[in-house]
């Protein structure tokens, strides 16, 4: 849930419980296809560098940015934290049997074949991946922002978001 993942940043704050087993950050490792991606963040979140100062993540406030909306030069980082995928009627041979029905929410998902714990998006948006970025609750809503997902690796994605995914490896 939303409440079990806090934004703490703007405040000054910083909450680390030493409790849980703390691990070591051994590499990193680039994504380089679509399914690495949605595979991914199903595990944990993804950092990417997009184009931070364009006018559509800028003054982004709701709904998807598409991907003709947002361009510029690489200059920001942030967080791939979850993801809604829906079927679009376009499947590939490989989920000829099955739809692609997906929602990961702060690495929470319904994916098939092993559903954990769903959270609808409550817009009824679908298709876009959910980024989070560290400005604040005022920025975006509630400092999210949700980019339109592009089935092609290859173009780069929304505000340039697959030239630099990467994600890290505990030892």
């Amino acid at each position: 849930m939303e409440s079990d993942y806090p934004y703490t940043g703007k405040d000054g704050t910083c909450k680390n419980d030493s409790t849980p087993e703390q691990k070591v950050v051994g590499t990193y490792k680039r994504i380089n296809s679509l399914q690495e991606m949605l595979d991914r963040v199903k595990i944990q979140p993804v950092t990417i560098a997009i184009y931070g100062s364009s006018s559509s993540f800028r003054n982004y406030s709701s709904g998807v940015i598409p991907l003709s909306k947002c361009n510029g030069r690489m200059d920001h980082a942030v967080t791939v934290v979850g993801y809604t995928l829906g079927d679009d009627g376009e499947g590939d041979a490989d989920d000829a049997e099955d739809p692609v029905e997906c929602t990961v929410e702060k690495w929470y998902h319904d994916c098939k074949p092993a559903p954990t714990r769903r959270l609808a998006d409550s817009k009824g948006l679908q298709n876009y991946w959910k980024i989070q970025n560290q400005w604040g609750t005022w920025w975006g809503d509630k400092g999210f922002a949700r980019f339109e997902i592009e089935s092609s690796w290859s173009g780069g994605g929304v505000c340039g978001m697959y030239d630099y995914a990467e994600y890290i490896n505990a030892l």
